[in-house]
């Protein structure tokens, strides 16, 4: 028996756009009565960017993208940004999902809304749902969850990049990097760090060499963390999938504020 699918009165749609309507006016009253301050902002987001090495690394991501690397804020410096800019309202949404045909895909929408200033920005993302090799490509639930998860994250991440300003992202994006990398005096100890990470998502030593056209670990230098952290990153947030990173030819980076090359 098809499921019943209920239909709201127009009365109670009204009344249901009155009580949201209510909650933002509530919310952008809020907040021109208290103002952000830049600086204390800047000051926030530094402190949770850099707060230690493992958050820093996860501030931003590489991306191997025709013979160059995409390099950018991630989804958790969006997620430091939010929390430390305020007055701002921020989520996502799944618009469609299309898990048949040749082309199976999920659209997430996501919105950033800065009441301070009453800047709204939507974004939509749309999201490839690919099949798991051990079911013959055959997609299922989990597939169209991961697929949505993904879509939802990248989306709310370009969706705030677009309301909070790059001037302000991207000194703590440099500094996190720099915390992430190191220096000469960290190299060995971060390179190890770099290859257990890897390994313990089932990517060997051979690999990582190979993708980055080094003969050694020895070999690696600070410029190949600053990509290995960023691809981490990007797999971590499920940007890329570990076949694409590892059969992609690494270049130098260039930097993409705010992101949208992607996808």
């Amino acid at each position: 028996m098809p499921e019943e699918i209920e239909i709201l009165k127009p009365e109670v749609v009204s009344a249901i756009e009155q009580v949201t309507r209510a909650e933002i006016d509530t919310q952008i009253t809020t907040a021109k009565k208290y103002p952000r301050t830049l600086s204390k902002v800047k000051a926030d987001m530094l402190s949770f960017a850099t707060l230690d090495q493992e958050t820093a690394e996860n501030c931003f991501y590489t991306l191997p993208r025709g013979g160059k690397n995409i390099q950018g804020p991630s989804v958790r410096l969006a997620e430091i940004a939010v929390s430390c800019y305020g007055n701002l309202r921020a989520g996502s949404r799944i618009i469609d999902t299309i898990s048949t045909g040749d082309s199976p895909h999920v659209v997430i929408q996501a919105v950033c809304h800065d009441l301070e200033k009453n800047v709204a920005v939507t974004v939509e993302k749309r999201r490839r749902i690919v099949g798991k090799k051990s079911k013959g490509g055959a997609i299922d639930e989990d597939d169209i969850n991961l697929a949505a998860n993904a879509g939802a994250a990248i989306a709310f991440r370009d969706a705030v990049f677009k309301v909070v300003p790059g001037a302000l992202i991207k000194p703590i994006f440099e500094q996190a990097k720099q915390v992430a990398i190191g220096d000469a005096k960290t190299l060995s100890e971060r390179r190890q760090r770099a290859m257990d990470s890897f390994a313990k998502m089932g990517v060997g030593k051979d690999k990582v060499l190979a993708v980055l056209e080094k003969k050694s670990i020895e070999d690696i230098d600070l410029p190949d963390l600053e990509v290995l952290f960023g691809l981490h990153t990007a797999i971590k947030d499920g940007q890329t999938s570990i076949d694409e990173a590892f059969t992609a030819k690494i270049a130098k980076a260039s930097l993409n504020l705010p992101s949208s090359e992607e996808n």
